[in-house]
């Protein structure tokens, strides 16, 4: 058992440098795209690895909450298994109504926190000041920013599964054709189905890891150009770097709006 759940933590530690690792990327991508900047691989990874530490242990921290929450169900419909089928029942109909306000509650904070990341990285905050600079952001464009991340994440699982399900279809239609009996004759057929489903999924998944952590990255800026005026703020200093004179970095903000008050608006 003990090597068992060691070797599940191989993948879970890999998944959690991986998103971290993503997120960093292409937070750096977007910004300096924004900024009319096209930066290599090698450059992107470099200022992304800065903050590669913050954006660790948030990862971790989101991670470990939903492990969390999803061992205590668990271990409630165990404990309740083990004790009578009454039990059972009981501790079954708890867990789907628990279950439905916890959903609703992660989503909640789920989007008011989904721009942790960027701040992370752009503006060099702390995990404690990169939460509370999100809820901020957030403030009065929940909707608008839940919405736009629910309209993203169901057109790439609708994509998704226009491509896949009609391989894995017709690689069930082919195999009954051949083996209508079940006498294993499409073994081959399933084990190509199965292996060419699979490499899909994960280039997939893949693209929509990728697209949806630079959505995130894209609602930041478009929030901080909403609240703070940050377009006129890239708009001068893209004047300024084509002029020739020293800019600093335009995503920073002074250290008030990461541990209190917001900055007003540009022209306020």
């Amino acid at each position: 058992v003990g090597g068992f759940i060691l070797l599940m933590l191989v993948p879970v530690a890999i998944s959690l440098v991986a998103s971290a690792f993503l997120q960093g990327v292409m937070v750096v991508e977007v910004a300096t795209g924004t900024l009319g900047q096209r930066l290599g691989f090698g450059a992107l990874w470099r200022r992304a690895a800065k903050r590669i530490w913050p954006l660790l242990g948030w990862t971790a921290i989101v991670t470990g909450a939903i492990l969390v929450v999803v061992a205590a169900f668990v271990a409630l419909i165990v404990v309740a298994a083990m004790t009578s089928t009454t039990a059972l029942v009981v501790a079954i109909v708890i867990g789907v109504l628990s279950g439905l306000g916890l959903a609703a509650l992660g989503v909640w904070l789920g989007t008011k926190v989904s721009l942790v990341p960027s701040v992370i990285v752009l503006e060099g905050a702390g995990i404690g000041a990169a939460v509370r600079r999100s809820w901020r952001l957030t403030d009065g464009f929940f909707w608008r920013t839940f919405g736009t991340l629910l309209l993203v994440s169901v057109i790439l699982n609708s994509a998704a599964q226009v491509v896949v399900q009609p391989v894995s279809l017709i690689g069930t239609i082919l195999a009954t054709i051949v083996d209508p009996t079940g006498s294993g004759a499409a073994i081959t057929i399933t084990v190509i189905t199965t292996v060419v489903t699979l490499i899909l999924s994960l280039l997939i998944g893949a693209i929509t890891a990728f697209v949806q952590a630079a959505l995130v990255a894209v609602i930041y800026i478009d929030l901080r150009m909403r609240k703070e005026g940050l377009d006129l703020e890239l708009v001068r200093h893209v004047e300024l770097r084509d002029a020739g004179q020293a800019v600093g970095d335009p995503y920073r903000v002074p250290d008030a709006a990461t541990t209190g008050s917001a900055p007003a608006p540009a022209g306020s």
